[in-house]
């Protein structure tokens, strides 16, 4: 055998005890080497490296297993660093006249004015809007509006009957946005919830421009959010899923951009679009508006004979948090209190109101915080 290799020799079993006796190793071409009691022999490692030929040639392929991942990955960050630099030169960037800045320093009365009615805005909405301080008020550079139980104002027997309200000061146009008169016999009761609504009808407005704001929005499930995948009347909308979180947690910038040929929002950064809407498209298909109304009359297409409405008149701004609705903003379900359809939808509400701002908790409602707001006009080359 080659001495510079290692040299093996067995190892004779003790029948005695079954098992191998101890040995040690020693080199195998030393002197010393030699057959041990009992006949054990010697294991010596050779102190000279052994040959490892398969260490001299490398396969041809070999670097190949490193050369392709390296470059996928400097390929994927390329690609990756064209994509965000589209995005970010292919993004708007239009100036504006600033035509309204409102830091909720305070309750700036010339800018805004409460709608105060009882008529639910054309949506059905629940709401008594008030320009009560327990519903809108400005504190510590933030605006905030809360809704209230009505319940906690009149009690719980007026709410439901035999109380007639009259409204001082009522912003509405018909009758029923200002009286209404609580009746058991018939389901009839006052709002059960108090809230604001804050407008710029008589001071600011735009037509085409930008408008941002920060906002934290409240919890619960019954206010008016944005949910608007659920809502066949606005069907026009779209909305933003927050993957981190939900839009209660902290305050986010809301932004709508409206110009000749299209309207786009987008929450936080302009990159993160929600909503692109080609203005000069067909209107009504993209409405995917019912057959008819609820009372079974037919729902007629109004631009049927002078095609696509034309957005070019003065829009102001509106800021509210509304409860509860008729018109489908909230699809009947087990856990919705009411159903659309009812005469006595907000008696419904009202009766299952534990359950109402947040399911399975006791009636908890937060208000809305914005801060602050920004209106631009008249585009800027």
């Amino acid at each position: 055998m080659d001495t510079r290799g290692l040299a093996f020799h067995a190892l004779p079993l003790d029948l005695h005890h079954g098992e191998h006796r101890n040995h040690r190793y020693v080199h195998a071409n030393e002197p010393n080497a030699h057959a041990t009691l009992n006949g054990v022999f010697s294991v010596v490692r050779s102190s000279q490296t052994p040959d490892k030929p398969w260490l001299k040639k490398k396969r041809p392929g070999e670097r190949w297993l490193t050369i392709i991942p390296v470059t996928g990955i400097i390929i994927a960050f390329a690609v990756g660093g064209v994509i965000c630099y589209l995005g970010i030169a292919t993004t708007p960037k239009k100036k504006y006249c600033l035509v309204l800045d409102d830091d909720f320093s305070t309750m700036n009365t010339s800018i805004w004015s409460h709608e105060i009615q009882l008529g639910g805005f054309g949506n059905g909405e629940f709401e008594w809007t008030t320009a009560s301080s327990n519903n809108s008020y400005v504190s510590n550079g933030v605006l905030h509006i809360v809704p209230t139980l009505t319940e906690d104002v009149i009690g719980v027997g007026n709410l439901l009957n035999g109380y007639s309200l009259n409204l001082t000061g009522c912003t509405g146009t018909m009758w029923s946005d200002c009286m209404r008169t609580s009746n058991s016999t018939n389901g009839t009761i006052i709002n059960p919830v108090q809230s604001a609504r804050l407008t710029t009808r008589n001071s600011v407005s735009i037509n085409r421009g930008k408008v941002e704001i920060v906002a934290k929005f409240p919890k619960g499930t019954l206010h008016w959010g944005p949910s608007s995948d659920l809502d066949r009347w606005y069907m026009t909308t779209n909305t933003y899923s927050n993957q981190h979180n939900d839009y209660t947690q902290g305050y986010h910038t809301f932004s709508l951009e409206w110009t000749d040929t299209y309207t786009m929002t987008w929450v936080d950064s302009p990159l993160r679009q929600n909503l692109y809407v080609d203005l000069t498209k067909e209107f009504w298909n993209r409405g995917y508006f019912p057959l008819s109304y609820q009372n079974g009359s037919a729902i007629v297409n109004p631009w049927s004979s002078t095609g696509s409405p034309s957005f070019d008149q003065e829009f102001y701004l509106i800021l509210d948090v509304a409860v509860g609705g008729t018109n489908g903003w909230f699809p009947d379900s087990l856990n919705k209190p009411w159903v659309d359809n009812s005469p006595i939808a907000q008696l419904e509400f009202t009766i299952t109101k534990t359950n109402g701002f947040q399911p399975g908790e006791p009636a908890k409602i937060e208000d809305f915080l914005f801060n602050p707001l920004r209106c631009g006009s008249c585009v800027i080359d």
